[in-house]
């Protein structure tokens, strides 16, 4: 995997060279006028585009036209973009087309003459074909016409989009006669892999105008399914989610040549439910859940439909619940419950079908990002103890996700075509505890309990004591039996708190760089954190029990990425999530205030996640 990485990359770099070096003119030189049959079945004139610098080292036989019906100027940037595209692209799709020689028409128009499709690609056949349906034909819009023409950097995705359809149709030429519905099946994988490959060369932003439909993906709908019933874009964030676990371009390729066409609804979903490449599910709807998906961009992919959260109880639970899980295949089913922070609770997971090893449940604390828990089937798992307040613990918020890539059909006792299973918790307040004044327990799983005054010494504008800060992070990772060196930290940060103690944490470009030594082995850890995070901060017991703490309460919000890379063993290993991952509501922070010096320790469930320390501004 990692050598065809490589390969590739030598490919795309190579292409760039060739484009710095040779920049075509833009003029067009028309050769005889030619008959081409194309919308509609009807004859147009066309002309064929020469560029400065022929395309003659493709392995695939790739060729420009105009249409003078739909004429474009001769002097067209849009010309320019599309034979940078085919340097970018043609490198790696030739390498996939190996073996299976090609040729590729791109006709560039103004406007889209069908309709709404800025572009459209399809295979056909004639009498100077090499082999059947070795014609790959294709029409570009420029969407000039409509009030605004495509960026250069939108017009390119297109382009590598649409000529990744020509690598599909070489491996599966029996789609140029498909039925509407074997059509309507393979459209999830035909589509999500052109869109992940146009991605792959040229990202395109979540907040991008016209393409955002791209991230529409409905988690709610199963993912063969999704845009059978027009309730979705292509689910290409699953592939972009495989390339993020390593899985190479050229596998991804390979998933889509070996796929097949079927001829009902049903069928196809028999077909993925066997299919390996999809086994992963739960680890794509936690990826999903947490926004983390980024294909090495750098920032998360932000879907413009997260999955909805089923809220499965009003109040904190204070006795023993159920929950019936039914659900379709291939989808993403969140739910959180929440428990009386002074209860011990405990979780079942039990299906009623053969096939219960592809029905997986994961649960997290809310407000966190990864570290999610698997409740195998048919053990009890211990998932909360009481809180540390003997009298009234704060209440405890929890996600559990809920996956299936079974085939209803398989199922002996339904036959509603859904999954089924059930959670059923144990919750467990002792006597003493139950007694407890209910007003002094926090009614809501985001706000924390106070118990305690916060000093006043808090108050005022801070800055970051980058030295300090170096040695409260070699004395914290040495209580962890670590041992560090290099500590070294750099940027900036800033903490104003008021006296209503609303608190305003910014970093901006900080730094934190450490070695370390565990178990014999070396690790070299950098962390960069840029955004914000504001709220109402209250009194709560420190984790230690002998120092003053406090929690941000529930109008706590925050914004911005901790970007990490870890080198461990040889390897590379980068890894961003979002900042509420390292700040947010579930977080104790243990505080000590004098004068003009401020220490802070953040902790979750106990155990140590950061320290800052502050001087006065």
């Amino acid at each position: 995997m990692a050598i065809m990485r490589f390969l590739s990359m030598v490919i795309f770099f190579l292409g760039l060279i060739r484009s710095s070096l040779a920049h075509p003119k833009l003029g067009l030189a028309r050769r005889q006028q030619e008959k081409c049959v194309w919308l509609e079945n009807k004859e147009h004139n066309c002309h064929q585009v020469y560029l400065d610098h022929q395309r003659t080292f493709y392995l695939s036989d790739v060729k420009v036209y105009t249409l003078d019906d739909f004429p474009i100027p001769a002097d067209s940037n849009y010309i320019y973009q599309l034979t940078e595209a085919l340097d970018d692209v043609m490198g790696l799709y030739d390498l996939f087309l190996a073996g299976k020689p090609t040729r590729i028409s791109l006709y560039i128009v103004p406007h889209k003459p069908l309709g709404n499709q800025g572009a459209l690609s399809i295979v056909g056949d004639d009498n100077s074909s090499r082999e059947p349906y070795d014609h790959c034909t294709i029409m570009l819009s420029t969407n000039a016409t409509d009030g605004h023409g495509w960026s250069d950097h939108e017009f390119k995705h297109m382009v590598a989009h649409e000529l990744y359809h020509c690598v599909q149709f070489r491996y599966h030429p029996t789609e140029v006669n498909t039925s509407p519905t074997q059509y309507q099946n393979r459209l999830w994988w035909s589509e999500g892999t052109s869109e992940f490959f146009a991605n792959f060369f040229y990202p395109m932003p979540s907040d991008a105008q016209y393409f955002n439909k791209i991230y529409q993906y409905n988690p709610a709908t199963p993912i063969y399914q999704t845009l059978e019933k027009k309730t979705g874009e292509p689910p290409s964030l699953y592939f972009m989610y495989l390339y993020d676990t390593g899985i190479s371009e050229h596998s991804i390729n390979s998933f889509m040549a070996k796929q097949y066409l079927t001829d009902s609804l049903e069928e196809e979903r028999s077909r993925v439910a066997t299919s390996e490449d999809l086994s992963d599910w739960s680890g794509f709807a936690t990826a999903f859940i947490d926004n983390t998906i980024d294909m090495d961009r750098g920032s998360p992919i932000v879907a413009k439909n997260p999955a909805q959260v089923h809220a499965m109880t009003d109040a904190p639970l204070t006795d023993d619940f159920e929950i019936e899980l039914i659900i379709n295949p291939f989808t993403i089913n969140p739910y959180s419950v929440t428990f009386d922070g002074r209860a011990s609770v405990g979780v079942t997971f039990e299906t009623r079908e053969p096939e219960d090893d592809k029905f997986i449940v994961q649960y997290r604390r809310a407000g966190t990002v990864g570290s999610w828990i698997t409740v195998d089937i048919g053990e009890t798992l211990n998932i909360q103890t009481p809180g540390s307040n003997k009298e009234c613990g704060p209440n405890r918020e929890y996600i559990f996700v809920a996956t299936s890539t079974a085939d209803p059909a398989e199922n002996e006792l339904s036959n509603d075509e859904m999954n089924h299973a059930t959670l059923s918790f144990t919750v467990t307040i002792p006597e003493e505890k139950r007694q407890a004044p209910t007003a002094t327990c926090s009614t809501s799983s985001a706000t924390p309990t106070p118990t305690g005054s916060l000093d006043t010494c808090l108050i005022g504008n801070w800055n970051l004591d980058l030295p300090v800060m170096e040695s409260l992070i070699t004395k914290k990772l040495q209580e962890l039996s670590v041992n560090p060196s290099n500590v070294h930290v750099t940027g900036t940060s800033t903490l104003s708190i008021t006296s209503a103690f609303l608190s305003t944490m910014a970093f901006s470009a900080l730094n934190i760089v450490y070695d370390y030594t565990a178990g014999g082995f070396a690790t070299h850890t950098t962390m960069a954190i840029d955004g914000s995070l504001s709220g109402t901060i209250v009194g709560t017991q420190a984790p230690s029990g002998s120092s003053a703490g406090f929690a941000w309460a529930n109008d706590y919000k925050n914004a911005g990425t901790v970007h990490t890379v870890t080198e461990v063993f040889g390897l590379t290993l980068p890894l961003d999530f979002p900042l509420t991952g390292q700040y947010n509501v579930s977080m104790i922070v243990e505080y000590a205030c004098q004068g003009n010096a401020l220490s802070m320790t953040g902790y979750y469930n106990g155990k140590y996640v950061w320290v800052h320390s502050w001087t006065r501004a």
